[in-house]
C-alpha cells in the first residue's frame, strides 16, 4: 500500500472500507486465480487443494576436486589409523587402506599443482593489451558460499529489526 492512503475499518462489522483501486485489483487477482485453477477431471471430482512450494534442502556446499581429495585421503588415512588402533596392529586391510589415502593424496596435490600451472586464456570478449583491465579472479574456499549466506541472513536481520523499529515509532 502506498503512503498516505486511506484505509479505514470497522472493527465490530470487520468491514474494510478502501479505494476502489485496490478493490479492483484484489478482485482482478482472484478472478485470474479462479481461471488458473485446473478443471476437474472426472464427473464429481473434487479440487485438489493448491500445491505448497518445494521447501529448500540444507545448502549444499560445493568444493572443488582438489580439496575434495584432500579431505578424502585424509578421512581415509583417519580411518585407516582407527582401525590399526582399534586391533592392536597393523593388517594388510589398513595398509590397503593407507595406501589408497596415499594414492589420493597424491592425485588430490597433482590436480591443484595442474589447475595452477595451467596457463590462462584471454577472454575472446576483451582486448588483450596493456591498457586493458583485467578481473581480479574470485578465490573461493569451500566456505565462502556458507559465509555469503550467513552475511545476507544478518543483513535481512538488520533490515527487519530496522523496519519493526520504524513501525513502532
Amino acid at each position: 500500500m502506498r503512503p498516505g492512503a486511506v484505509v479505514s475499518a470497522d472493527c465490530s462489522t470487520g468491514v474494510v472500507n478502501m479505494p476502489n483501486r485496490y478493490q479492483r485489483e484484489i478482485e482482478e487477482i482472484l478472478n485470474r486465480m479462479e481461471e488458473s485453477e485446473p478443471q476437474p477431471r472426472g464427473p464429481g471430482a473434487r479440487p485438489r487443494p493448491m500445491r505448497r512450494p518445494p521447501t529448500r534442502s540444507l545448502p549444499s556446499i560445493h568444493i572443488a576436486l582438489s580439496p575434495l581429495l584432500l579431505l578424502v585421503s585424509v578421512a581415509l588415512t583417519l580411518i585407516a589409523t582407527g582401525w590399526a588402533f582399534y586391533d592392536g596392529a597393523a593388517d594388510l586391510l589398513t595398509g590397503a587402506i593407507g595406501a589408497a589415502a596415499l594414492i589420493v593424496f597424491i592425485i588430490g596435490m597433482f590436480v591443484g599443482w595442474r589447475g595452477q600451472v595451467r596457463p590462462q586464456r584471454a577472454t575472446q570478449w576483451r582486448q588483450a593489451g596493456p591498457s586493458s583491465a583485467k578481473p581480479t579472479p574470485i578465490h573461493r574456499n569451500p566456505l565462502s558460499a556458507l559465509l555469503t549466506r550467513f552475511r545476507v541472513y544478518r543483513l535481512r536481520q538488520q533490515y527487519r529489526r530496522s523496519q519493526q523499529q520504524h513501525d513502532e515509532s
